[in-house]
């Protein structure tokens, strides 16, 4: 128990008896979805806006932008570089994450140390990137050193310049990335990992209590679990989910209602009426906060078996909040939320993180109603995972034969090319959009976290510049020093 103890624990028991017996029962409609809508959509004819990211698991953070039918690591996964313990800027325009090494402590428990934190652009386009030295050796004990993103976060964003951490010795410094200026953090509460702050940073939740960060003071103690909070836009309210169902919590505390749904994942639409649940069944669920109801979509998800206690992520909407995307099947998907029709994307994600919008995007919150089950097609609660008619394009076949010593590259953004797999490398020529060009082999750069491949002329691109086809996830690793 926290130093708050008896009397947090006391009022928040007292706030949930008094609200619990105000809680409402939340109408199930069957509101079918149906079926997925293929063939798929081939890259080169997509038209969703900004950014969508996902975490591939002992890979990285993964992402496909809409306008420019573009795919690329935003932060690469390695024993050096914890990307999966990072987080976007508030607007959505930088990613941040720790670095430092990897220790095996015993036969079940790794050991992530953490060095330095680096900040880099999430649009695919630019180099521009930063580093910092955060002067500790941070060891975080993880039986699994691979989680989803998010699901051991060490670094958190207050601002769109400012960011946080806590060390080793429980202390919390902060970080501006652009001036590199270090700070301690004055508040009281000093407990991050696992934290949720609210989007105006007026509250925060961690280690079980609610903390008001404008006073100082904590307002509650909640044993809820810590794997997914949501906070609304506007930073009112929290749902955070139980056992038996989705706790609604409002900024001082008190408990405004009990969603009654067991829920793996959560995610909130940006104008905060619209909550998307993954159940424990992995069931597709679209609660109406506004209304208290809730519209049963008819959809299973039959991704990786992760246990009906593990919550993970598989979730984002569009930054207006008329669609959602999740992966099934191995494909993005994009459900359109007035029309309940989809669109299957020739994109190969893992665990769909968020829709991030571009930089200067301006973005109009979608004002939608789900369509009335009277205008539903026939429904259907039955979804073909691998449909018969589908024929995997030719960049997503994967074979048994031996590896190729060349593979393609097409290049969709003007890039220079360098004498080696780093911009720090002397320029010896460029090359514009749409040029043709030819790799032998790739090297990754642990501090930019890009590949760049090497071309059969000598030179070397990165990947963010380039198209490439399938031969090249085979072509050889260069050794740094080669």
């Amino acid at each position: 128990m926290s130093r708050f103890g008896f009397w947090a624990v006391l009022i928040a028991i007292l706030g949930a008896s008094i609200t619990f017996t105000q809680a409402q029962t939340w109408p199930v409609v069957q509101n079918c979805m149906g079926d997925l809508t293929y063939p798929i959509v081939a890259k080169g004819n997509w038209q969703f806006s900004g950014v969508i990211t996902s975490y591939l698991e002992r890979q990285g953070v993964w992402a496909a932008r809409g306008d420019r039918n573009v795919e690329y690591f935003i932060a690469q996964q390695s024993d050096n570089s914890h990307s999966f313990a990072g987080g976007f800027s508030p607007d959505g325009v930088y990613y941040a994450f720790p670095t430092g090494g990897r220790e095996v402590n015993t036969a079940i428990t790794d050991w992530l140390i953490v060095r330095h934190i680096a900040v880099v652009r999430t649009d695919g386009l630019t180099d521009e990137s930063y580093r910092h030295e955060a002067n500790y050796a941070d060891m975080i004990g993880s039986d699994h050193f691979v989680e989803p993103i998010g699901a051991l976060p060490l670094v958190y964003w207050i601002d769109q310049e400012w960011l946080f951490y806590e060390n080793e010795r429980n202390e919390v410094l902060i970080w501006n990335f652009r001036t590199d200026e270090t700070r301690t953090w004055e508040q009281e509460v000093n407990a991050f990992r696992l934290a949720y702050p609210a989007p105006t940073w007026t509250r925060i939740f961690a280690d079980h209590e609610l903390y008001d960060l404008e006073t100082d003071t904590p307002l509650g103690f909640f044993r809820l679990p810590q794997q997914t909070i949501v906070w609304q836009q506007d930073s009112s309210a929290f749902l955070a989910p139980t056992e038996t169902e989705i706790q609604w919590i409002d900024q001082d505390g008190a408990i405004l209602d009990f969603i009654p749904l067991q829920a793996a994942h959560l995610a909130l639409a940006p104008n905060d009426r619209w909550l998307a649940v993954w159940d424990q069944s992995q069931q597709l669920l679209i609660a109406d906060l506004d209304n208290q109801l809730i519209y049963d979509l008819c959809f299973t998800w039959k991704g990786f078996d992760r246990g009906t206690k593990r919550l993970f992520p598989n979730l984002a909407w569009s930054p207006d909040g008329a669609t959602l995307a999740f992966n099934y099947d191995g494909f993005l998907v994009l459900l359109d939320l007035a029309t309940l029709t989809n669109q299957v994307i020739d994109h190969r994600p893992g665990w769909i993180t968020d829709w991030l919008p571009l930089e200067g995007e301006t973005i109009s919150l979608a004002t939608i109603e789900i369509r009335p089950p009277e205008a539903a097609p026939t429904a259907t609660s039955t979804i073909t995972p691998n449909p018969p008619t589908v024929t995997p394009t030719p960049f997503l076949m994967i074979t048994a034969t031996p590896g190729p010593t060349t593979c393609a590259l097409e290049v969709i953004a003007g890039a220079n090319l360098r004498a080696g797999p780093g911009v720090n490398t002397e320029k010896l020529g460029s090359a514009a959009i749409g040029f043709q060009l030819v790799a032998d082999g790739v090297q990754f750069n642990q501090t930019e976290y890009f590949r760049w491949w090497r071309l059969t002329t000598g030179e070397w691109i990165r990947e963010d510049f380039v198209r490439e086809d399938s031969a090249c996830d085979s072509l050889p690793v260069i050794p740094p020093t080669e």
